[in-house]
């Protein structure tokens, strides 16, 4: 019930967000949300695989080694993310707007661009307060790769030259893990697992490794959209939440459990 009258409650709220800073050239920010992608399985964490050999080689990314996940579900992560509210005080979010309509009161142009799936939640509410909302699978059948989003990307930072705040919402490294990348980008094998059980986690780990590759070139791919621009820009990047993959003796697998663990907390962050 808050949640459908989420619109009304919140229509009148106001940050009275305004812009400060006297740089006279516009900036452009791109915060970038993956989707289940948990601190301990990348390069740039310490993780002894290259998982991310094109952003280890990238200057002026500054990685934040000990982030916390505020809830292992997408749906109550990313209104965390993208407003006030918080794990203690969830309830801000029913009556309050979010990072979109703060930016676009502060003057900037907003956009939201995703690769997840509609579900009349409140990632769709705090989407849709961008001027510019783009779902790819409102004509995509399937579930697109997140390749497909860059082209949206780079639309927009084409098309708007002043100020710019773009929100991509990844599916990132979402089960089933072989489905998040393509065969020919396959670096660790064998990769394909029929049935998920513990006697399979090798094959488990080399799909999900292959999904942060993937990761990892889309972020690049993003950082060097932002290395053209001729104007100050910057890139965020932060996972929903982690993952389990039959990690310990609890034989935990995936995410969203009653109890989490610390693999489905511990998120990769990077600016």
């Amino acid at each position: 019930k808050l949640s459908e009258a989420y619109l009304e409650q919140s229509k009148d709220f106001v940050f009275n967000a305004v812009h400060t800073d006297n740089d006279t050239l516009p900036k452009v920010v791109v915060l970038v949300i993956g989707e289940t992608s948990r601190a301990a399985n990348w390069q740039l964490n310490g993780y002894e695989r290259e998982t991310t050999p094109m952003l280890a080689q990238t200057p002026n990314i500054t990685v934040f080694t000990d982030c916390m996940s505020q809830s292992n579900t997408t749906h109550k992560s990313i209104p965390i993310l993208l407003s006030p509210a918080t794990a203690d005080d969830y309830s801000t979010l029913y009556h309050s707007k979010g990072l979109l309509a703060a930016f676009n009161e502060a003057g900037f142009h907003t956009a939201f661009i995703s690769n997840e799936p509609r579900n009349n939640s409140f990632n769709d509410h705090l989407g849709e307060q961008a001027q510019e909302v783009l779902f790819l699978r409102d004509t995509m059948e399937g579930t697109p790769m997140d390749s497909l989003l860059l082209p949206e990307v780079e639309r927009v930072l084409s098309a708007n030259q002043g100020n710019l705040m773009v929100v991509v919402h990844t599916y990132g490294s979402h089960s089933t893990y072989s489905d998040r990348y393509e065969r020919n980008q396959a670096y660790y094998t064998p990769d394909v697992v029929l049935k998920a059980t513990r006697d399979n986690r090798e094959s488990l780990i080399n799909a999900y490794d292959n999904t942060i590759r993937y990761t990892d070139r889309f972020l690049h791919s993003i950082i060097t959209m932002l290395q053209q621009q001729e104007r100050p820009a910057a890139m965020l990047y932060a996972s929903d939440h982690g993952e389990d993959i039959y990690d310990d003796r609890r034989n935990l697998f995936l995410h969203a459990s009653p109890w989490p663990s610390y693999y489905q907390l511990h998120v990769p962050f990077l600016v």
